[in-house]
Formats: C-alpha cells, sequence, structure tokens
C-alpha cells in the first residue's frame, strides 16, 4: 500500500542545529525515494551556517521552521509534530542517510499491521553492516501513528534482501 493508496499522510521531521556539512547526503537520500508522498518538516535551531539557506533550496516539498533560539531536540520535534499535516511522523536525524524504499517500507508496515502504533528501521552503516549491535534502541528514525501507540509491542521477523 505505497502512495496514494495509502489512507494517511506521512511527515518527515528533522531537527537541524549547524547541520549543513551532513545536509547534502541528507536531502540527495530524500530525494531518492520511490514515493514523494511525504513533506519534510524540518526545524533549525538557530544555526549559523548554511543550513537553512540549503533546505530552503532543497527542491522537495518542505516545511521550513526557523526558530530565533536553539530550542533543544525535543522541543523542535514537538514544534514540528504539530505543525506536520501528517498522520505519520518519520523522526530523522540531519546525519541520516535513508535507503531507497525506505519510507515506503516503514509506511507499509503501519499498513499491514493496524495494531502497530510504531515502527523503527534497521539501522545500518556505510557498509552495510548493522549500526547497532546488541541492545539500543532506535535512535534514528521512528514512525508514530498519530492515532497512539499499540498497548503491545510486535516484533516483526527481520527481512533478508
Amino acid at each position: 500500500m505505497t502512495g496514494a493508496n495509502r489512507p494517511w499522510r506521512v511527515a518527515l521531521v528533522t531537527v537541524t542545529y549547524n547541520s549543513a556539512p551532513v545536509l547534502d547526503d541528507f536531502l540527495a537520500s530524500l530525494d531518492r525515494q520511490s514515493s514523494t508522498d511525504w513533506t519534510l518538516v524540518a526545524v533549525d535551531n538557530a544555526s549559523t551556517d548554511a543550513t537553512c539557506e540549503m533546505l530552503s533550496k532543497w527542491r522537495g516539498s518542505l516545511h521550513l521552521i526557523a526558530n530565533n533560539a536553539n530550542l533543544g531536540f525535543a522541543a523542535a520535534n514537538n514544534r514540528a509534530a504539530s505543525l506536520a499535516a501528517g498522520s505519520v511522523l518519520i523522526l530523522l536525524n540531519p546525519d541520516t542517510v535513508v535507503s531507497p524504499g525506505a519510507i515506503d517500507g516503514l509506511c507499509d508496515i503501519l499498513a499491514r499491521e493496524p495494531g502497530i502504533g510504531v515502527v523503527g528501521p534497521r539501522l545500518v552503516d556505510a557498509q552495510g553492516e548493522p549500526a547497532c549491535r546488541g541492545r539500543c534502541g532506535v535512535r534514528w528514525c521512528v514512525a508514530l501513528g498519530r492515532g497512539g501507540c499499540a498497548r503491545r509491542a510486535h516484533r516483526l521477523p527481520a527481512r533478508r534482501s
């Protein structure tokens, strides 16, 4: 259930602070997504580098919020979430490189499994190896159904390519 067939909209949320050195890779990875049925909501925490200028020049669907002060990571994410038009939020750090199809993959899980309220991706390093070994939380990307999280967690088997 991809793109126009989804019953909800998707908002990608990122919080930036002097993130210019990593934005090219981040935005290029968003450009490589097969679906364009989402909007990037970027909250900048008063960067002093070219972050806002780089975001403003990006050709994708963007809602840029430029704070006059550094509100902090949590407050900036909350601000973005309150303004996002999506019923699904995907939180991304600006140093993330999103694999092609990853956004659709996360959203497809939510569409297939209505009892799931939170999904997380497999995190890999530049060589494709797991970025997290052992127990570690999902740090870079979480998709939340706005209807609230499921009372019980489901673990879907990892898909091997």
